[in-house]
């Protein structure tokens, strides 16, 4: 009975300590041009900050422009079209969910759709006319995120340009530190 209470309260205070404790990450470029993350510092590697990822939300939507006029210009174009959140190279410690916000410039008009693609893919879930989202299940590694903006014909209105962001998650071989 002792050694079950004395296991116990060790693994509580293991998971105070956990709460508190938070590990440093450093990236590093090697020769090849390749960047790389990781827990330990290696020669030439710069500790890089970690932001917390946003809790999981509601989707957000997008305030609709109204519709261009007959006498509107047909070559309608965005000022800006930019993924801000996540932000270039931001690493992620330990999530499930990654935040994604959109800015365009000016608002989506009507008839148009955000298509938002990870790694290439399009993220079919994404709410066609919404500016934010939450990615779940993205999974570790480097990711690469950018949205296009699509009339009614499908024709690209605009591309934003490529997001990385990163993803760290214990493994076996790289457990959390306690």
């Amino acid at each position: 009975m002792h050694r079950l209470v004395s296991v116990q309260t060790g693994f509580v205070a293991m998971l105070l300590l956990s709460s508190v404790c938070v590990a440093a990450t450093y990236r590093w470029v090697d020769k090849d041009g390749v960047v790389h993350y990781s827990d330990r510092p290696v020669a030439g590697a710069q500790e890089v900050q970690l932001r917390s990822a946003p809790m999981p939300g509601t989707v957000v939507p997008t305030p609709i422009a109204p519709a261009a006029s007959a006498d509107t210009p047909s070559e309608f174009r965005y000022s800006q079209c930019a993924v801000t959140t996540p932000m270039v190279d931001q690493v992620y410690n330990n999530v499930n969910s990654v935040g994604v916000s959109v800015n365009l410039s000016p608002g989506l008009r009507e008839g148009d759709r955000i298509e938002v693609q990870l790694d290439g893919v399009p993220v079919t879930a994404w709410p066609a006319t919404s500016t934010s989202y939450f990615l779940n299940n993205v999974f570790r590694g480097s990711h690469g995120i950018v949205a296009v903006v699509r009339d009614s014909t499908g024709r690209a209105l605009c591309t934003s340009p490529v997001i990385n962001f990163h993803v760290t998650q214990p493994s076996v071989l790289a457990p959390a530190r306690g």
